[in-house]
């Protein structure tokens, strides 16, 4: 028989594990195991698809190609995989039921051999053998009632009975979950499939949280030679063996507002014209340290910025449409007098009575913006009577717009705003849609193209949009009446115009982040450029890739976000720290500089320039070790691991203790 040199290759078999005393539950039940398989504890390996790995600070997907390669996805910021599963119950191998018999018959014989030497007669003898002790306070509140079986598994009298509670494993561990909640794996190290995956081995609640030491006992307290009985790293003190932060400790990626502290300190807050503007007491005028914990949030525009940047912010506009250029006239003039219905049917039923009704239009409106409509439809409409049938109507046509599409309109009619031949007849259309319903018409356009309009046409009205579009249906430019509107939506010559009315605008980062979100290159360029961009936003506020696999896909359009809020800096789920003692002990604003030093070197604002979150350069130095060993060493602060450490990952209660709390009151 000839075999296949590649059958067990990595490409078409998963990697098989025949001393493992467990198989995948889904084999068992469907005959179709996962490839991970189930860890050497008997818990289950499948939860996610993969376990990533770290490679020079980017977490890298590692799904086997057996299994299908890499995901597009890619891993979380934390190195967890992003597809996740529901767990299934693992199988013990025959060889593992073989030795368990095996087991059970010499406990059989020791079991035998020890009852004849205990006197089952004597109660007090037997009770006091076994009683474990008294249970913390908090524990025996929610055990009263089901004594011993609230954690422990019943089991019954006799020989048998204890035999069989000896051989099964049904410790406190399985039922500490019955009320406690984790991040999956729930028994693996640290919560994380990731060092599970590397790492795999029994670990239980037990290991760490012992009971009946008295109502007292502090259960949760852990200390620095737990850790060790597990790491292979030994050190006996943060000062002496714990290895050195990171070079870019503590931050993962780059910040979400372009906030160049190096220039701003060096530079804008020494010039004449802004060194008003500069906060008076330093780090604390523009982070706010009474809501200092693990990060230290930073104040708003209002209080920070707007006293250099509110006048670029405010002002900024983009153009939503354009009249473009056409080769002949798009829309006859009869047409645009009788078109039936909506918006103009309203002013005119005919061309004959056209002036009459718009009159009793005028006479039954009541609002000024109405009346607006009127009096420019009016003017419109009796120049475009006096050319019906006239020689002017007759000559060769000579458009009023030499513009191209404007981009927006040009992604939402899904042309080439650049070429005549592939516009124009959407823009007829459009432009006899507005003629026809008003703003609904837009409306409509804006949903079909997979927007909000709700939210992108936020304040848009009749009154702006009917009448410039039936200017520029009878090629004419518009000219707005009244006061010229400087903020929110205004249409002026042969454009629809939105601008910013302050920072924040609700439409202006509408549009933004449907850009982002949807957009072509030239929608990214039109909003998203830092430069030229509307409401110059993205000058501050950095646009991020949400594609995290570096083997994706390169000429799949990638969606972006833009970064609107100041976001935690990113940093291990197992690391925790507080700003909150720290400014207590040192005083708020004085003692920053101690652990954040300016890198004036660091090319901090060029990261802003690509997309991709995680290559930056810090606006400031790595915190060394050795600054806090300054306090957390040498008997003087605290210095174990839990000092800085958490094990779990996500703790909580679970909806089913939290009844029984609720119940209790």
């Amino acid at each position: 028989m000839i075999l296949r040199d590649d059958r067990f290759s990595e490409k078409i078999s998963p990697y098989l594990r025949p001393n493992f005393p467990y198989v995948c539950g889904r084999a068992a039940a469907w005959g179709k195991p996962c490839h991970n398989g189930p860890t050497a504890n008997g818990s289950c390996g499948g939860t996610s698809e993969c376990h990533p790995y770290n490679e020079g600070g980017r977490w890298i997907c590692r799904r086997p190609p057996s299994a299908g390669g890499p995901c597009s996805e890619g891993p979380l910021p934390d190195g967890s995989c992003c597809k996740t599963l529901t767990a299934c119950q693992p199988r013990r191998t025959v060889r593992k039921i073989r030795g368990r018999i095996s087991v059970m018959v010499a406990a059989v014989v020791i079991a035998a051999i020890a009852a004849f030497g205990f006197d089952f007669g004597n109660q007090e003898q037997v009770a006091s053998s076994l009683d474990a002790g008294p249970l913390s306070s908090i524990h025996q509140n929610f055990t009263s009632e089901q004594g011993c079986n609230a954690c422990h598994a019943a089991h019954g009298s006799g020989a048998l009975g204890w035999l069989e509670a000896a051989m099964t494993d049904s410790g406190p561990s399985d039922n500490c979950t019955n009320c406690h909640q984790f991040k999956n794996p729930v028994n693996g190290p640290h919560n994380s499939a990731l060092i599970s995956a590397s790492h795999p081995g029994n670990t239980s609640c037990t290991m760490c949280h012992t009971e009946h030491k008295g109502a007292d006992a502090n259960i949760v307290k852990m200390d620095d030679a737990q850790c060790n009985s597990c790491h292979k790293a030994k050190f006996a003190s943060f000062a002496t063996n714990h290895k050195e932060f990171s070079e870019t400790y503590p931050f993962g990626q780059r910040t979400a507002i372009a906030f160049n502290h190096s220039s701003h300190f060096s530079k804008h807050f020494k010039d004449a014209r802004y060194s008003k503007n500069a906060p008076a007491k330093g780090c604390v005028g523009c982070h706010n340290v009474a809501l200092a914990e693990r990060n230290v949030p930073v104040r708003g525009f209002d209080d920070t910025c707007a006293g250099c940047h509110q006048d670029t912010v405010a002002g900024r506009e983009f153009v939503m449409f354009t009249f473009p250029e056409f080769e002949e006239n798009p829309i006859d003039i009869e047409d645009i007098i009788e078109s039936p219905g909506g918006t103009l049917a309203a002013a005119a039923k005919a061309t004959q009575d056209l002036q009459g009704e718009v009159e009793k239009l005028a006479e039954t409106t009541s609002s000024a913006s109405s009346k607006a409509i009127v009096e420019e439809i009016k003017t419109i409409l009796a120049d475009l009577g006096d050319r019906v049938g006239s020689e002017e109507a007759d000559e060769e046509f000579e458009p009023i717009s030499s513009e191209t599409l404007s981009p927006v309109s040009a992604e939402l009619l899904g042309v080439n705003g650049e070429e005549v031949d592939e516009y124009a007849e959407a823009t007829k259309t459009l432009v006899e849609g507005v003629l026809e319903n008003g703003v609904t018409a837009l409306a409509e356009l804006v949903g079909e193209a997979g927007g909000n309009p709700d939210t992108l046409l936020r304040g848009l009205s009749n009154s702006t949009v009917v009448p410039a579009f039936t200017a520029w249906a009878a090629n004419k430019e518009y000219e707005a009446t009244g006061e010229t509107i400087e903020k929110g939506w205004y249409a002026n010559e042969l454009s629809l115009v939105y601008r910013a009315t302050a920072h924040g605008d609700p439409v202006m980062k509408a549009w933004l982040d449907y850009a982002a979100q949807n957009g072509s290159e030239s929608l990214n360029e039109a909003f998203l450029s830092r430069t030229d961009g509307a409401g110059a936003c993205t000058k501050c506020h950095a646009v991020s890739s949400t594609e995290t696999d570096k083997n994706a896909d390169k000429n799949k359009k990638v969606a972006l976000k833009v970064e609107w809020k100041s976001h935690p800096a990113d940093g291990s789920p197992l690391v925790k720290y507080s700003h909150k003692p720290h400014v207590n002990l040192l005083g708020p604003g004085s003692w920053c500089t101690s652990c954040h030093k300016i890198n004036e070197k660091a090319e901090f604002s060029a990261a802003f320039n690509q997309l991709d979150p995680h290559k930056f350069s810090s606006n400031f130095s790595s915190v060394k070790k050795g600054t806090c060993v300054e306090c957390h060493g040498g008997g003087q602060v605290s210095q174990t691991c839990t000092t800085c450490h958490e094990y779990h990952q996500e703790p909580g209660f679970k909806k089913t203790m939290m009844r029984q709390v609720a119940d209790k009151k």
